[in-house]
């Protein structure tokens, strides 16, 4: 099956600890927290994240193509100090 590119990007608040994971391998972040991958097309695949840091500390992470594998999350840290997400996205054949 055809490799499809797909583009992710993060924002965190300064001090956050933010790791990215798509079908269990670790995404490389650049500087600007963004990275890719190439993913096989036709199939489900899962995004997890985990973020830490002081309550108060703002997140966000987002597939931003290709354009049906679009998703976002983001959110406030409370008094846990820790975030955990699981999603799963498609990419088309």
């Amino acid at each position: 099956m055809a490799k499809k590119t797909v583009t992710l990007e993060t924002k965190k608040s300064a001090g956050l600890i933010l790791v990215v994971r798509i079908d269990g391998t670790k995404l490389q972040l650049d500087e600007d927290g963004n990275g890719e991958c190439d993913l096989t097309g036709g199939v489900a695949h899962v995004l997890d994240f985990f973020v830490r840091g002081q309550p108060g500390g703002t997140y966000k992470v987002a597939i931003t193509a290709p354009s049906e594998s679009r998703l976002r999350r983001e959110a406030v840290l409370d008094q846990d100090q820790l975030d955990i997400g699981h999603a799963y996205f498609f990419v088309k054949a």
